[in-house]
């Protein structure tokens, strides 16, 4: 009985599949499903918004989060997590069709509200690696876009469940 629980151990969840919707730059309103591994996870999302007859939207993501910090209270999983992927972002208004690649790295925090279901929020920066423009006609006025900097702020917000 001592051997069997003196022993050290580590316990881990049930690592089952976790899906997600929320809102974020460049995500958007979003989908996602994740598959977590001990510390780490790997994710994909969909994302967009539609503005009729202005603008529309789609984002495709990809990413992987390590964990880190003391176990939260409903799960044995650590709430900190170190987020890096790449997004594809892709918009088309009634000027032009833009896509962009960026890398994104971010820090977040999970709030697990339950053994199923939590909330979380993370901030970082994205790096564009990558941009396309095709003009459909010609702008007039003044042509600025914030999304023409090389880096920007990136962050999301979404809930989530354990299946």
């Amino acid at each position: 009985m001592v051997i069997l629980f003196g022993q050290p151990h580590h316990a881990y969840s049930q690592e089952k599949p976790i899906i997600s919707v929320g809102m974020g730059v460049p995500e958007f309103i979003n989908i996602g499903f994740r598959i977590p591994r001990k510390k780490i996870q790997f994710g994909i999302s969909v994302g967009g918004f539609i503005i009729p007859e202005d603008i529309a939207a789609v984002s495709f993501s990809g990413d992987f989060r390590y964990y880190f910090g003391a176990s939260s209270i409903f799960v044995n999983e650590r709430p900190w997590y170190w987020k890096i992927g790449f997004n594809y972002l892709r918009n088309e208004d009634i000027y032009s069709i833009n896509e962009y690649v960026f890398l994104n790295t971010r820090l977040g925090f999970e709030f697990n509200l339950s053994k199923k279901f939590g909330t979380e929020v993370d901030f970082g920066g994205m790096l564009k690696l990558h941009h396309i423009e095709t003009k459909k006609s010609q702008a007039s006025g003044w042509d600025f876009e914030i999304i023409n900097f090389p880096v920007l702020p990136s962050f999301s917000t979404s809930i989530f469940y354990r299946l």
